[in-house]
């Protein structure tokens, strides 16, 4: 999508979401999110990651842990 203008602003994008039927707009928008997870929810993989810093004051170098899960 070629946008010769360069990307609407939030001015013009509002213009726009108040001339629209909210409750259209909102069913609209829920049965296609619906359907979009139904087809990622086998292909989803979540990601979480923590870092935590050390107390030792023993030295001057800090010291780490660093903790990831994931969840499929």
């Amino acid at each position: 999508m070629e946008l010769p203008n360069g990307i609407p602003s939030h001015d013009t994008f509002n213009r726009v979401f108040q001339h629209l039927d909210k409750d259209a707009f909102s069913s609209s928008l829920y049965r296609w999110s619906k359907e979009l997870l139904g087809f990622l929810a086998d292909k989803q993989v979540c990601i979480d990651g923590k870092v935590l810093c050390g107390t030792d004051r023993s030295g001057s170098k800090k010291r780490y842990m660093h903790c990831n899960c994931l969840g499929v």
